[in-house]
């Protein structure tokens, strides 16, 4: 299969009826995990049914918010997948000096989002300086 055919066949697929369609297998699969007889089934049995819940559920949520996010702009998950990295390098700090309360989740939250906007700044100046350029050249 070519890539072309991939991606069409990805871009038909991802709109939000399968992204219903793929939640509500994920919901039965929850349903009958509920079952006595699947809840004394052999170990590999009853983490293949819990695959069968996240796994539907979680491209169903995301086939949603592509399909959503065709229609609207999302700036805000814009935002948040480009300084995803330094999110990543952020929050970890930030989550080790803030209380297990809400105000503590709020400012984790802001603070995590406010360090990651910096560092990508920051980062974004380095990568325009003189002394990047000069030092990929030594490099190279």
């Amino acid at each position: 299969m070519s890539e072309y055919k991939e991606s069409e066949l990805i871009r038909k697929c991802s709109n939000w009826k399968t992204g219903i369609f793929l939640l509500a297998i994920g919901i039965v699969a929850l349903a009958v995990k509920q079952i006595d007889f699947i809840r004394n089934l052999p170990q590999i049995s009853y983490n293949f049914i819990q695959l069968l819940i996240k796994l539907p559920c979680g491209l169903g949520i995301c086939f949603m918010l592509i399909s959503i996010g065709k229609k609207l702009n999302l700036k805000v998950f814009a935002i948040i997948g480009a300084i995803s990295y330094e999110l990543y390098l952020v929050h970890g700090y930030i989550l080790q000096w803030v209380n297990v309360s809400i105000s503590g989740e709020i400012i984790f939250i802001v603070g995590s989002v406010a360090g990651a906007i910096i560092l990508h700044y920051v980062m974004s100046l380095i990568k325009k300086s003189v002394w990047n350029k000069t030092f990929i050249n030594f490099l190279n």
